[in-house]
């Protein structure tokens, strides 16, 4: 079977967690065949490349993969992880391969799975399925409260006919969901998933209300929480590593910045030094703007290797399909008046869920007053705030308060 998905990052995440699926399943000792995980990767990766996926997955190179794909799926079931590309360059030489069981049709797959599919568009999604058999199916996941691609002709509003009819600029996950609604549900199957088994309580009390706008009650497993402290701890930024919420509001006084914001590198930097002591590669920082990302890039990563914690410093646009245990969200833009010209790009709802989703247990939230108590001045423009309005509501208890670069920054916790 192949697994698809728009950038390695999504690909990596998903063969992660199905290599620890398929562990788990054969500690219990379930009846399962053996199943072997690989992924396709061009070229010859260097170490520490972020195309590599954790663990133990074996790669499959799509320029010469018929001995890797024989040796991996020889007595078992065989999964192969990869972009779009890869896949398919490794069908097409496997194609060209008398010794590769010299099948007529070529190499095809009874399973397709795509992953993240509202970042991949359909065309993408059609040359996947060349590659699926004739009593095949494909599954496609997504969620429409995520972003979509990126797109720099601006589609909707072409009018030449073909395009307005087919539309080949939708997703793969928008063109399934109209599909849907003309073929019976015999040909096409939707399922509302509308249970997290990974977003702690916080999270998912944050998100929730942007769900049930569309008829989804979020729901998840119940954890264990301890009761937060009576007294406020007497040291500033650990307060925020020790203390057992989800959910951490940090809120400065500075009004002046637009695509990056020096202080709020300053603030994460020394959240970050707060906790020497975190696991390697456990936290992402999140930014929506380049300018900002690398800013922090230079000021986190300057010294090397100075801290393992922090694996993914990056845009919520390219972290989407991947997930951290402590994920930092800089909220950047403080200036008021860039508030409402950059509204389009700024006040996306489904940016900021990206970025608040990608955390496993604990979200920080950096961001300005004037970004909290900002209105917009079109009522369409209010649901981008929804995420942001409700943060102050949910993080209410005060827990420190410091001074950094001559502003105050105060730290609330959900």
């Amino acid at each position: 079977m192949l697994v698809a998905a728009q950038t390695h990052r999504a690909a990596n995440e998903l063969l992660q967690d199905l290599a620890a699926a398929v562990e788990s399943a054969q500690a219990q000792a379930l009846p399962l065949p053996p199943i072997h995980i690989a992924k396709a990767l061009k070229g010859q990766p260097s170490s520490g490349d972020p195309r590599l996926p954790k663990g133990n997955i074996p790669l499959i190179n799509p320029a010469a993969p018929v001995r890797d794909v024989q040796a991996h799926r020889n007595g078992g079931v065989l999964v192969i992880g990869g972009t779009t590309s890869a896949l398919l360059e490794m069908a097409g030489n496997l194609d060209k391969s008398a010794r590769f069981g010299g099948v007529p049709s070529g190499f095809q797959v009874p399973l397709l799975l795509v992953d993240e599919a509202s970042m991949m568009g359909f065309p993408h999604l059609l040359a996947l399925l060349t590659l699926l058999r004739g009593d095949g199916e494909v599954q496609v996941s997504g969620d429409h409260r995520q972003l979509a691609q990126i797109l720099a002709q601006a589609w909707e509003r072409e009018k030449r006919p073909p395009t307005v009819h087919y539309r080949p600029f939708l997703s793969a996950y928008d063109m399934i969901r109209a599909m849907a609604e003309k073929l019976p549900r015999a040909a096409v199957w939707l399922s509302a998933l509308n249970h997290t088994f990974r977003l702690p309580p916080g999270i998912r009390a944050l998100i929730a209300p942007l769900y049930a706008g569309d008829g989804i009650a979020l729901a998840g497993d119940a954890r264990d929480r301890q009761d937060p402290p009576t007294e406020p701890p007497a040291a500033g930024w650990e307060a925020i590593w020790g203390d057992p919420a989800d959910v951490f509001l940090v809120v400065h006084s500075e009004a002046e910045s637009v695509r990056s914001n020096p202080l709020e590198a300053r603030v994460i930097e020394e959240i970050l030094d707060a906790h020497p002591g975190a696991p390697s590669g456990s936290v992402a920082v999140v930014t929506p703007h380049c300018a900002q990302r690398s800013l922090l890039r230079r000021l986190l990563k300057g010294t090397g290797d100075a801290r393992p914690a922090v694996d993914v410093i990056d845009t919520a646009d390219s972290l989407q399909g991947g997930q951290r245990d402590t994920v930092i969200v800089s909220g950047t833009t403080s200036d008021p008046a860039a508030l409402v010209t950059g509204a389009e790009f700024r006040l996306n709802p489904n940016r900021w869920n990206v970025a608040f989703t990608c955390a496993q247990s604990r979200l920080v939230v950096v961001c300005s007053e004037s970004w909290l108590c900002h209105i917009p001045p079109e009522a369409e423009q209010y649901e981008g705030l929804a995420l942001w309005k409700a943060l102050p509501c949910q993080c209410a208890r005060l827990i420190a308060n410091q001074v950094v670069d001559g502003h105050t920054v105060r730290v609330f916790a959900g």
